[in-house]
């Protein structure tokens, strides 16, 4: 007889789990899922909030309405026993922080058109402020700092640009430290005559010229940092007097070799490049050296050739 082997029993399947249905809260109220737009819809849905955008008022992502502030607009979210309208009141928070924004506060800036439409080109340039302004910032400044006579002589200068060019600024700016040293005597419990003329001379004069008058140019914070330099070299045992005497000395230096001289040598030879063919020459605006190096090469070399100025 033949083996006949039973098959082992099979098991029975685990029973499944049920899940556990969380109760909804009665408070929460869940929007409806928003319906998929078909293309051209969407075209139209843009072009409205294009228009309401334009119009200064803010759209409603879900349909392109405009949102508003009444009671009656639930936009889905206030309807139902015990739900919360809180569109109304979002609304109204946004409104009111877009009107403190606005406001900005007393003495704040206020950002306005003129900041949106600004071109990149001109992006590092400060801001221009109104002359009312200006002139509450000098007398405010006047007031709080014994600034003497010269400092406030050149920054009214350099505010109404009745001094023009970056080495034009720059020797005005040298001539009025050498008025301000000459008539500078250290405090008698001065330990270090040095830091006194840096932070109770330099730097308020230059501070107040360049924050409240106008930007330094290039050759000025150049000439200012030579300055600060040539104060910090100084021997602190070394006699007021001597020390001052050396400072002019260092300013008259600095304007001879770093102003004159380097502009008769980049004329000299720039000038070179000049040929007598009839070359044309394009200008940006007006600069000391480049004016030096056009008229050197006609008067002095003789050369012909045309000049455009662009500004």
């Amino acid at each position: 007889m033949a083996d006949v082997t039973e098959a082992p029993p099979t098991a029975e399947p685990a029973p499944k789990k049920e899940k556990k249905v969380k109760p909804k809260p009665a408070d929460v109220v869940i929007p409806p899922k928003k319906p998929k737009l078909s293309k051209a819809e969407r075209r139209e849905l843009q072009e409205r909030q294009r228009a309401a955008k334009a119009a200064g008022e803010k759209p409603n992502k879900a349909d392109g309405s405009i949102m508003g502030g009444g009671a009656g607009d639930s936009g889905g979210k206030g309807s139902g026993k015990g739900g919360k309208d809180v569109s109304g009141a979002t609304a109204d928070k946004k409104g009111d922080k877009k009107s403190e924004d606005a406001r900005g506060g007393e003495g704040g800036t206020t950002r306005g058109a003129s900041e949106d439409k600004m071109v990149s080109l001109f992006s590092h340039l400060p801001p221009p402020k109104a002359p009312l302004e200006i002139q509450h910032q000098l007398s405010s400044t006047n007031r709080s700092n014994a600034l003497q006579p010269a400092i406030l002589t050149l920054g009214h200068l350099y505010q109404t640009h009745s001094l023009l060019g970056g080495n034009t600024r720059c020797r005005a700016m040298l001539q009025s430290f050498s008025i301000l040293l000459k008539s500078y005597t250290p405090p008698p419990s001065s330990r270090d005559f040095r830091h006194d003329v840096d932070h109770a001379l330099l730097k308020p004069a230059f501070q107040y010229w360049t924050t409240l008058c106008r930007p330094h140019s290039v050759s000025m914070g150049n000439a200012f940092s030579f300055l600060k330099l040539a104060v910090a070299n100084l021997d602190r045992d070394l006699a007021w007097a001597e020390a001052r005497e050396l400072l002019l000395e260092s300013m008259e230096a600095y304007v001879t070799e770093r102003i004159e001289y380097a502009g008769k040598a980049i004329s000299r030879h720039a000038g070179s490049k000049i040929q007598d063919s009839g070359d044309v020459i394009l200008v940006f605006g007006k600069s000391e050296v480049v004016n030096r190096l056009l008229l050197d090469a006609a008067l002095v070399d003789k050369k012909k050739f045309r000049v455009i100025v662009v500004d």
